[in-house]
């Protein structure tokens, strides 16, 4: 795709054709000017390869560098409106050239032809001689003087360069030598530091080994006192062990046997309380069912309690000695049941106590009652909502029509009950320790509220007519409009309009400051289909035509409206829709007319008026001429009534404008027409079922129109010809598939 240096048309390529598009004014792009020409040697005209420079005049800026087509030396440059330019070419054999374009110069979006023509450098003496001889004499002087002041400039140029080359290259050197120096320098000092390290280390080495052997001498003579001091020590404690020990050990002869004595009276007391013991059953007193729980042990003795968890319903107890246990045992949703059991051990021998504990379930209700405070009657719209002790709900219970009700609570614990009724205050109370059966009454006091009346009435957005559509408030049916919502102030009504032919409206309506004082209110609604009249006259007699055919179709899905006859011709049309009215009728003119639903509606235009005009008549003389088969190498045999599609007719695309491949084909029918003058043809447009009918039934129209005035320009006279455009209502192929909708496209001629 591509669009025109003027941003007026628009270029694109479909299925190997080429199409262009006019652009709207208010999208079209800055307007560009084009420059085409040609950079050629002035004397060869050959093509040379150059590069174009274009600057903008005033401020010198280049806009453009661009290389030329090398084969033709072609180029092209596109430049805004409203500014100078200058184009230079600068290729080094050639001379240099610059042209100048002036502003004025460049009026519309024509190419503006600028070509180079360059003249070559003459490099032989014989040519330098020839162009000397042709030129003017002082300016060659003045080139001579300018090319040797260049030189001279250059040459002192390379010069300078050369002395900051050798200067450099020196102070490189120098850097380099005296690195080198510094390196060698640091290599000595450190091999000279090394040695003195080195012998400083072995002078200290012989000093400390030195010291090291006097201290070994004076320590083993120290040893050897320590040794003979210490020997004479260990013999004097020995003996003195000796003496201990030996009273120590007949101690504890006598006290080992003591201690065996009572070791063996209190096994022989362990082992008779070990085989003794106490198991306790724990059952549900309903099912006999062992259960889980815990079992509580309080000592008479110890005057202490202890806590055992106990599964499967039984655990053994073991006994220590004489003692009364207080045994409570308790389990989940159940009732607690104690028992006091005295342990007593024969004087020998062991023994084993059993106690069996039945439990009942345990049943926390909760009895509600709402009671109204001043008349003390039942509240039955009453709800409660029961919270656990983290405020978490537990549920939400109605009360039935005595204002009562009940919850079986989960378990024992603190609970919160919220009482709620329709113009009654809120309550709430709280129970730290719920009982096995709890009764909360409440008695709330009731709020007078003053209930508030709307009349709602439901009129047609477009027309203000009185529309009766059902109505519901709050997702309750209250009948059709216009019909009553009541309720105290404050109250919200979700109003929802619906019924046969109605759209579904949606409003918000509030009791509040702005709507309590009133006692009506206007809601707005819209049908879904309207009914039109189309009534048909012949506008030359203005009498009506009871029987014409006519179609309705939707513009975006091409679907036929139904049409309802009776006597009227009646048409329903939705205001969300566009439609396309036609008419094709052999005895008046054709009319295709795009319908905006919306805009009647709102006009009130429900009664349509259509004028036809009548086809003008054809001159006798030729009419009663009957058309013989014609043989023609083209359109092969043409006959009344036979249709003939033109192959090789093309156009812009989405335009009526004739493209000149076209004209082949055009003048061989010219050619028939005027070998066959008594031959009346009638030039037929079609489309495929892309974009919008009338646009469609138009644009084929107006390509009828092209192919005519060619022909009537071709010298046939317009007597002979005809048009008709019928966009896509008659397809030859289904427009399923691009090659199926290339078909459609088509132009051809019915021969009359």
């Amino acid at each position: 795709m591509s669009i025109s240096p003027c941003g007026d048309l628009m270029y694109y390529v479909t299925d190997g054709d080429i199409f262009t598009t006019t652009i709207p004014e208010s999208l079209r792009p800055i307007r560009s000017a084009t420059i085409q020409g040609f950079v050629l040697d002035s004397l060869s005209g050959e093509p040379l390869q150059a590069k174009i420079v274009v600057k903008n005049k005033e401020t010198d800026q280049i806009l453009s560098v661009l290389d030329n087509n090398s084969s033709d030396g072609r180029y092209t440059a596109i430049v805004p409106f409203g500014e100078s330019y200058t184009l230079s070419v600068n290729i080094p054999e050639y001379f240099n050239k610059v042209t100048p374009l002036l502003s004025e110069q460049i009026v519309d979006c024509n190419t503006i032809p600028i070509d180079f023509k360059l003249q070559k450098i003459p490099t032989e003496k014989e040519e330098i001689v020839k162009l000397a001889l042709n030129s003017d004499k002082n300016q060659v002087l003045i080139d001579e003087q300018r090319l040797a002041a260049e030189k001279f400039k250059q040459e002192q140029l390379e010069l300078e360069k050369a002395q900051k080359l050798a200067l450099e290259k020196k102070r490189l050197e120098d850097e380099r030598l005296a690195a080198e120096k510094l390196k060698q320098e640091q290599l000595e000092l450190e091999k000279a530091q090394k040695l003195a390290l080195e012998k400083k280390r072995l002078e200290d080495e012989r000093l400390a080994a030195e010291k090291l052997k006097l201290e070994q001498l004076e320590l083993e003579k120290a040893q050897k006192l320590a040794l003979e001091k210490k020997r004479i020590e260990d013999e004097r404690l020995a003996a003195e062990k000796l003496k201990q020990e030996a009273l120590e050990l007949e101690k504890a002869q006598k006290l080992a046997l003591e201690k065996k004595r009572l070791e063996e009276e209190r096994l022989a007391e362990k082992k008779r309380w070990a085989e003794s013991g106490l198991t306790v059953y724990l059952k549900d007193f309903d099912t006999n069912q062992p259960l889980d729980g815990k079992i509580t042990v309080y000592s008479k003795n110890k005057k202490d309690s202890t806590i055992f968890d106990i599964k499967a319903g039984i655990i053994k107890l073991p006994l220590t000695e004489n003692d009364t246990w207080v045994i409570k045992g308790s389990a989940p949703n159940y009732t607690s049941a104690e028992q006091t059991v005295k342990i007593e051990l024969p004087k020998e021998g062991s023994k084993n106590f059993v106690l069996e504990l039945k439990l009942g379930k345990e049943i926390y209700k909760l009895q509600l009652v709402a009671l109204d405070l001043e008349k003390n009657t039942p509240i039955a719209v009453a709800s409660f909502t029961i919270l656990d002790a983290n405020k978490k709900q537990l549920a939400l219970v109605k009360a039935d029509s005595k204002g009562a009700a009940e919850y079986i609570l989960p378990k024992k614990g603190k609970y919160s009950v919220l009482m709620a009724a329709p113009n009654y205050e809120s309550d709430e109370q709280v129970i730290e320790e719920v009982k096995l059966n709890t009764k909360v009454t409440f008695k709330p006091l009731e709020i007078k509220v003053k209930v508030h009346e709307l009349k709602l009435y439901v009129y047609d957005r477009f027309t203000d007519e009185e529309l009766f559509p059902d109505i519901k408030s709050n997702t309750l049916a209250i009948g059709a409009a216009p019909a009553f919502i009541k309720g105290p102030a404050e109250t919200v009504f979700d109003i929802n309009l619906s019924g046969t032919n109605i759209e579904p409206e949606n409003y918000k309506l509030a009791f509040v400051d702005s709507l309590i004082l009133k006692v009506r209110q206007d809601l707005k609604a819209q049908q879904l289909n309207y009914e039109f009249e189309f009534r048909f006259y012949d506008k030359k007699t203005n009498k009506p035509i009871p029987r014409l055919d006519y179609t309705v179709v939707e513009a975006t899905n091409k679907a036929e409206v139904q049409k309802f006859v009776n006597g009227k011709n009646l048409v329903y049309m939705s205001p969300k829709k566009s439609y396309v009215f036609t008419i094709n009728n052999p005895a008046y003119e054709p009319i295709v007319q795009k319908i905006n639903a919306l805009e009647w509606i709102k006009e009130r235009d429900f009664e349509r008026n259509v004028f036809l005009v009548q086809k003008k008549a054809e001159v006798a003389a030729v009419e009663n001429k009957p058309v013989a088969i014609i043989n023609t190498k083209t359109f092969g045999e043409i006959s009344k009534g036979k249709k003939i599609t033109l192959e090789n007719i093309y156009f812009d695309q989405s335009s009526p404008v004739l493209r000149t491949e076209s004209f082949v084909q055009l003048d061989e029918l010219v050619t028939v027409l005027k070998d066959n003058p008594d031959l009346k043809i009638e030039v037929r447009g079609h489309t495929d079922n892309v974009g919008d009918l009338f646009e469609n039934v138009k644009l084929s129209k107006g390509r009828c129109e092209s192919v005519m005035d060619y022909l009537i320009k071709k010298g046939i006279a317009s007597n002979r010809l005809s048009v008709t455009g019928r966009g896509p209502m008659e397809p030859i192929a289904p427009n399923d598939t691009e090659a199926n909708k290339k078909k459609n496209r088509r132009v051809e001629f019915l021969v009359l």
